[in-house]
This record gives structure tokens, C-alpha cells and sequence, in this order.
């Protein structure tokens, strides 16, 4: 049984390259590969860094995510962009630090989504852990 593969016509003359990066702290990410298609079309063999997708001159629609395991789906993100003749057309993705936030994909530099509600979060532990660390002290003093 072969596998479906994407056709864009006649000989690419250009291409699409996507930069997927995900946060260094998101080591789990390393395990995964991010998903791109162009088209509503897999793009086969995508991994974290250049990508580089042979497509002729035109206009197409990118969709990126990250599979997961919760939720299944993380920091989906669209684009359309056009591609020129001879002139490769270079996005960058950025899976979110948060895995409930959206990704970022556009032309490069792209933010990472997600970091303010992370830093909130361990903030907001390491307040609550103080708090409950010193009430005590001062309660049995």
C-alpha cells in the first residue's frame, strides 16, 4: 500500500521553508514531531528546524501544530503566503510555551505565546509556597 503524497503540478521552481522551533524548557516537544501541511496536504518527514517544502510559484495556505497527548492538538497556528518564482519564502513557527496557548507562525522573529501565563503560574506557586513557608514561622513565634 503506498502513501498518499501531496502533488502541486509541474517541477517546483521554489519552495516554502518553515523554521519549527519549540522552547528549550519544552523538552517533551523533542519527542514529537510538529505537522505541516500545505494545502490541507501532510508535508512527509517535517521535523524541528528547517523544512524545506518544494511547491511552483503561487499562493498556499500553511496549517502547523504539534501532536500531543493533552490535548492532542497543541499550538495550532495558520498562514497563507505566496510564493515567488526562484525565491524561497522562509516562515518561522513557534510552538507555545503553554500548551493551551496558540503557536506562531509568520515571518521571523515570532513570539512565544504562552510565556506570560507560564511565568504567572510558577510566580504565582513560588508566592503561595512563601506565604505558607513563613505564616507558620510567624504563628509560632
Amino acid at each position: 500500500m503506498t502513501t498518499p503524497s501531496y502533488n502541486f503540478g509541474p517541477a517546483p521552481q521554489s519552495a516554502i521553508v518553515v523554521d519549527a522551533q519549540h522552547f528549550v524548557l519544552a523538552f517533551l516537544f523533542a519527542f514529537v514531531r510538529p505537522k505541516i501541511f500545505v494545502n490541507g496536504w501532510e508535508v512527509p518527514h517535517t521535523r524541528w528546524g528547517h523544512n524545506v517544502i518544494p511547491v511552483p510559484p503561487g499562493r498556499y495556505h500553511l496549517q502547523v501544530y504539534v501532536p500531543y497527548y493533552l490535548p492532542s492538538r497543541v499550538g495550532p497556528a495558520e498562514l497563507s503566503v505566496t510564493v515567488h518564482p526562484q525565491q524561497p519564502t522562509v516562515v518561522e513557527y513557534r510552538a507555545p510555551v503553554w500548551t493551551f496557548s496558540r503557536g506562531a507562525l509568520g515571518p521571523s522573529p515570532q513570539p512565544w505565546n504562552g510565556f506570560g501565563i507560564v511565568v504567572g503560574v510558577v510566580g504565582g506557586m513560588m508566592l503561595l509556597g512563601l506565604v505558607f513557608g513563613l505564616v507558620p514561622y510567624f504563628l509560632l513565634a
